[in-house]
């Protein structure tokens, strides 16, 4: 339905001293409305109010802009700019409430039907997510993937995860240190670097493989790759063993263009061609090969 049929309408903004407020309410109506298929202008007018407000006044609108945020995954219905919109109003309470906005968005996009199934859900708590991280997070509903605004979300909440799970462990091996000695402690110091190494690992492997798609089926597959490519250039920096481990797993030849481009840390690879020439078989060879001319095409 288009705009202009919803041109009569008004909303209703009320004022608290000098300051406007609007009404739950009135928003949640037009969130259902929107959700219906009645039209998008109320919501999309009530939502632009919203932006203008500071955060004490936004707040009240946490759930539903949640909610929006998660009927909106229907992207090819709802107007990009109106996502968009709903996104940066979770971007401002994730700087008021971040672990209650991260607990509550996972657990939507989890239990949404294009989501993969997680038994019991409901009755596993927080800590059950940060222990599974970050797999148990891309079971989340697979439009979150396809659509640029709920990608960029889902990567602050990965983030969110990541540094929790860190923090989980590192206070066990804390607690862990008048139990055990010295040599014992370096050990284990030792396996949880090598654990946040491999949870790295398993989430630029991921974003590699989601950065894999035909433009004609995913229409914003570029702007995608280029929020994972991102993502991937600050996991490189973080952990500058990466890179190589990364590439000595391999991935799909097509993607490495796209990983050479968009991702400026691959250049610290061109140190370590000798070592992935003569350290495999022939698919690694064939794959170093492709990449080594790819980075010299590319001037690195």
């Amino acid at each position: 339905m288009h705009f202009d049929s919803f041109k009569g309408q008004t909303t209703h903004v009320f004022s608290r001293g000098k300051r406007n407020i609007v009404p739950v309410s009135e928003f949640s109506c037009a969130l259902e409305d929107a959700t219906d298929g009645r039209g998008f202008f109320k919501l999309s007018k009530l939502t632009d109010l919203l932006l203008n407000l500071p955060i004490k006044s936004q707040m009240p609108h946490f759930e539903n802009i949640l909610q929006a945020l998660t009927v909106s995954l229907d992207e090819e219905r709802w107007p990009r700019a109106l996502v968009e919109k709903l996104a940066l109003l979770w971007e401002r309470f994730d700087s008021v409430l971040p672990r209650r906005l991260h607990e509550d968005t996972i657990r939507l996009w989890l239990k949404s039907p294009q989501a993969s199934q997680i038994p019991n859900l409901d009755d596993r708590d927080n800590d059950f997510i940060i222990s599974h991280t970050p797999l148990i997070l891309f079971r989340a509903d697979s439009r979150v993937f396809k659509s640029p605004p709920h990608l960029k979300c889902f990567c602050r909440l990965l983030a969110f995860y990541l540094a929790a799970s860190r923090d989980a462990n590192y206070l066990k091996l804390t607690r862990a240190i008048a139990y055990n000695t010295k040599s014992e402690m370096a050990e284990k110091e030792e396996l949880l670097r090598s654990f946040i190494g491999t949870q790295r690992l398993a989430v630029v492997q991921v974003f590699i493989e989601l950065c894999d798609g035909d433009p004609k089926n995913i229409p914003n597959l570029e702007e995608i790759q280029q929020i994972l490519c991102s993502q991937i250039h600050q996991f490189f920096i973080a952990d500058t063993h990466l890179p190589k481990l990364v590439h000595f797993n391999m991935y799909p030849l097509r993607l490495i263009p796209v990983i050479v481009k968009k991702v400026p840390s691959t250049h610290v690879l061109i140190n370590s061609i000798n070592e992935l020439l003569t350290g495999g078989n022939l698919e690694r060879r064939i794959f170093t090969i492709v990449l080594m001319t790819e980075l010299l095409e590319n001037g690195i």
